[in-house]
């Protein structure tokens, strides 16, 4: 059935170590996958199927005589400092296959390794559709979601949300993000991409565009060398339509201002408590429109709070209680628009929406019992920060403010 009982597949060392590039920005230990070696559109391709996404790249040279797999620990053989090419064999009557290479040495090869037809027939890629084109720059909003819900312990929200009307978002159970972008895509209600950190690499934005399309089953990005199709499990994603709060749920509203913005987020992690489990923080918009944030610890002495003196709110007095990496978060996120109500607390910019859950302190003022304890040390947003006595007259003025 084969020329001299042999099935033979050649290619280049340099498209070996680009491939292992590339698996290693989608998954980190892919010792127990396969590698098909097939056809994709006429072309000879190195294909790495995972349960919700697959790997496809194109090769130069000739095609395989018949398409199979091997596994993928056998092609991590081949050392980062072979050359020229790298040929892998199979011997189907001996049941066995190797992979020889080039090095500056001389030649070497892999220990052969078992093979069976029956059990290593290789699995295809349809051709798909035309992809879309869209600009590099979108990538970047992707990885802004997708760095946020990479949660090995939750993999059904390890995932990109992409609507039809171009909107971006990520959970991981305990916040909901939301980046609009200026395009809409030709999806689904519900498309999803498997987060990883190939969205994140450098090299991928040497190029101005990238492709990117639906074709009824998998989100399909086409990045020139490679394509990445990915199709999560929608069923067990949550509709983040109910998460985020509308407009009429809002009871208070504060706005940051920029110098105040910049002063927290550089300093929320000096605030006390950053070691207790979710690292809680308060933010109190008092009476008479002052803003502070409050971090504690069981000792008295060790509170303090950070006074936002340029930043006022508008409507109810409102204390809210929250894991300070999701303040953190609003605040990196570029976000100085905050809403609380009867929902969910949320943050703002102008094509950002970023929502989370409190802790247990929630709520309008009068909630007396909720409002944080008088700090013994009050930062101010407009200065640098000091430790000064709790004596300091100053400081007992503040404290009187905030009680």
């Amino acid at each position: 059935m084969f020329k001299n009982n042999l099935m033979q597949f050649t290619l280049q060392a340099e498209e070996v170590r680009r491939f292992h590039e590339i698996v290693g920005w989608i998954i980190k230990k892919p010792k127990y996958l396969s590698v098909h070696l097939i056809v994709f559109r006429g072309q000879p391709a190195l294909v790495m199927h995972h349960f919700d996404w697959t790997l496809v790249m194109p090769l130069r040279g000739r095609k395989p005589s018949k398409p199979f797999k091997i596994p993928y620990r056998q092609l991590q053989d081949v050392p980062t400092d072979a050359e020229g090419n790298v040929i892998v064999k199979i011997y189907p009557k001996k049941g066995i296959g190797q992979i020889h290479w080039s090095e500056p040495t001389g030649e070497n090869f892999a220990p052969p390794f078992p093979f069976g037809l029956d059990g290593f027939n290789a699995l295809g890629v349809p051709a798909g559709p035309e992809a879309n084109e869209y600009p590099i720059s979108l990538l970047d909003d992707i990885w802004r979601c997708a760095k946020r819900c990479m949660r090995p312990r939750y993999p059904n929200l390890s995932c990109v949300h992409l609507t039809p009307d171009g909107e971006l978002r990520a959970t991981d159970a305990s916040f909901a993000l939301g980046i609009q972008t200026p395009f809409t895509f030709d999806v689904p209600e519900k498309a999803l991409v498997r987060s990883c950190e190939l969205f994140a690499k450098r090299q991928l934005r040497k190029r101005k565009t990238f492709r990117m399309n639906y074709d009824g089953m998998s989100m399909r990005f086409n990045f020139g060398d490679f394509l990445f199709l990915t199709s999560p499990n929608t069923e067990h994603y949550p509709n983040l339509n109910k998460t985020f709060p509308q407009d009429d749920t809002t009871k208070t509203r504060l706005t940051l201002d920029p110098a105040d913005a910049a002063f927290l987020k550089k300093h929320l992690d000096d605030l006390p408590g950053r070691e207790e489990h979710d690292a809680p923080v308060t933010l109190l918009c008092d009476y008479g429109g002052s803003v502070s944030v409050h971090g504690s610890q069981a000792e008295r002495a060790k509170t303090k709070a950070i006074l936002l003196v340029r930043s006022q709110h508008e409507g109810d007095a409102y204390v809210v209680q929250m894991k300070r990496k999701h303040l953190q978060e609003a605040l990196t996120l570029g976000c100085r628009d905050f809403r609380f109500g009867t929902s969910y607390p949320l943050a703002v910019t102008e094509n950002i929406r970023f929502c989370w859950m409190a802790l247990d302190t929630c709520g309008a003022l009068p909630l007396e019992s909720e409002r944080p304890p008088a700090p013994a040390v009050i930062w101010y947003s407009d200065q640098v920060p000091s430790a000064p006595p709790s004596k300091n007259r100053e400081n007992t003025r503040i404290c009187e403010s905030l009680t």
